[in-house]
């Protein structure tokens, strides 16, 4: 019996999505530094929306990837959680400097 495999096309075509959504997260994202006002939650969302909003602008192009989608999703909320632990440590230490 003889079998043909089928859809690893489509496979390939998500998997190179996926590297091209991971490599570009990396560009844009890899150091970059973050300004807010850790005593300001307002400020501390800005930040996040901001860099949210970045990304939404450099990866629209992976909408319709469901693999490079669930990478750039979990990316923003380690993002989200990162800020807000940061903010959490530094909360106070920003006051009376200057």
């Amino acid at each position: 019996m003889k079998v043909t495999i089928k859809g690893l096309d489509e496979f390939g075509k998500q998997l190179e999505d996926l590297a091209k959504a991971i490599d570009e997260l990396k560009r844009t994202f890899h150091g970059r530094k973050v300004n807010f006002d850790a005593d300001d939650p307002a400020d501390v969302e800005r930040s996040i929306r901001d860099l949210e909003a970045d990304m939404d602008a450099k990866l629209a192009r992976f909408r319709n990837s469901p693999a490079a989608q669930e990478i750039i999703d979990k990316f923003r909320q380690t993002i989200r959680q990162q800020i807000e632990e940061l903010a959490r440590l530094n909360k106070g230490k920003s006051a009376g400097q200057g």
